[in-house]
């Protein structure tokens, strides 16, 4: 009777803990979605294509002559 009682507790602090680790594992995949979702949107906002760049750069070396 101890020793069901003991193994009945055992599997609940087992169960507990990958429960509680299971979660933080969402949680941190969840922020890190979260992050890759928001640096795309900036790079798109504000990041240069490099081809456009190079134009730019060729233009302005017109200009300055």
């Amino acid at each position: 009777m101890v020793k069901k009682v003991i193994r009945f507790i055992v599997l609940i602090i087992g169960l507990s803990l990958v429960a509680y680790s299971g979660y933080h594992l969402f949680k941190i995949y969840s922020d890190y979605n979260t992050s890759d979702k928001t640096y795309e949107k900036l790079q798109d906002e504000y990041a240069v294509d490099d081809s456009m760049m190079t134009a730019v750069k060729h233009s302005r070396r017109g200009m300055m002559i």
